[in-house]
């Protein structure tokens, strides 16, 4: 994750992740999201915007919830691969990318996750 963050210059940012099951994640998307049912990845960032970001200073950008389960029944390659892509997919929403506001920023965000997800797999790791 940390060459993601690098990747978009967020090489001062903090970020944590939690990795649940099915059940555990389906409580925090009906807590948090009102919706009663499991979702494969949640974020939660610290920032409304990036123009909040501290310019000068090391800094917490927010919260990503990865549910393993769903990262399973999802892929059809493999799961480090699917776990990946869920990781970038939080780490854009935490930067201000939402999918669910345009058919616009859809298009933008599934570019950018598929731009960033090619580049981290061809790093070596």
């Amino acid at each position: 994750m940390n060459q993601a963050m690098v990747f978009l210059t967020l090489h001062r940012a903090e970020l944590s992740l939690l990795f649940v099951n099915d059940r555990k994640m389906h409580a925090i998307n009906k807590e948090f999201r009102g919706v009663d049912s499991p979702t494969d990845v949640i974020s939660f960032p610290m920032y409304a915007s990036p123009k909040e970001f501290p310019a000068s200073e090391d800094f917490l950008l927010g919260d990503i919830v990865v549910n393993l389960d769903r990262a399973q029944q999802q892929t059809s390659d493999n799961l480090e691969n699917e776990v990946l892509r869920l990781l970038i997919h939080g780490l854009l929403h935490l930067i201000g990318y939402d999918h669910e506001v345009s058919a616009y920023w859809a298009r933008k965000m599934a570019s950018a996750e598929k731009e960033i997800f090619d580049a981290l797999t061809q790093i070596p790791r």
